[in-house]
């Protein structure tokens, strides 16, 4: 009840919001998209693998993957910003790993997110003024 009572002073997008529109246009760019995929970092790529071998097992369909985790989303409760981690998913070259996070951060930008990236493919895409707000289901 208190959160319902929060959300209803929330703007009508909000960050969550902007994500899930981005994360949307990227899954029909052929990057594949996911929220909450597990609780860590090589959780949310053993999570990354298993749904694209069910949703793309030819692997032909998407030449990358972008997603954040449970520990991504404690940060971003406690203020502290959401990371998103991303990769190509048919080359371990530096070059196509970065083509895969460009595309990513256009999207987040094209949706009204900020993101801070150095452009390597060492670095995951930082949105560190993102704000968790994310809607109750009805």
């Amino acid at each position: 009840a208190k959160k319902r009572a929060a959300e209803a002073s929330w703007p009508e997008t909000t960050d969550n919001d902007r994500l899930v529109d981005a994360f949307a246009d990227l899954l029909e760019d052929g990057i594949f998209a996911l929220q909450w995929a597990g609780d860590s970092l090589d959780e949310g790529f053993d999570v990354v693998n298993g749904h694209l071998e069910a949703k793309d097992p030819s692997g032909e369909r998407f030449a990358g993957a972008c997603f954040f985790h449970g520990q991504d989303i404690d940060s971003a409760l406690n203020e502290d910003g959401l990371l998103i981690a991303f990769g190509h998913l048919h080359s371990d070259d530096a070059e196509d790993y970065e083509a895969i996070g460009r595309r990513v951060v256009e999207a987040l930008r094209h949706h009204g997110l900020a993101p801070r990236w150095n452009g390597t493919a060492r670095q995951r895409i930082a949105l560190p003024d993102f704000r968790w707000q994310r809607r109750t289901p009805d």
